[in-house]
């Protein structure tokens, strides 16, 4: 993510724009969240998987 970029398009963005992109980011947090524990896992079986080697 680059902040400077981020910043560029809040800048530009007007202000109708900031209600839709929280609901943007609320949507891919819950998204993240429900996929945790499967990145988690996916996370422990590289490591193994690296230490295995």
């Amino acid at each position: 993510k680059n902040p400077w970029l981020s910043s560029t398009i809040s800048i530009i963005m007007p202000q109708k724009y900031t209600g839709i992109e929280a609901r943007v980011q609320l949507t891919f947090r819950k998204l993240f969240d429900s996929q945790k524990s499967n990145i988690i896992a996916m996370v422990c079986e590289l490591e193994a998987y690296e230490n295995y080697l």
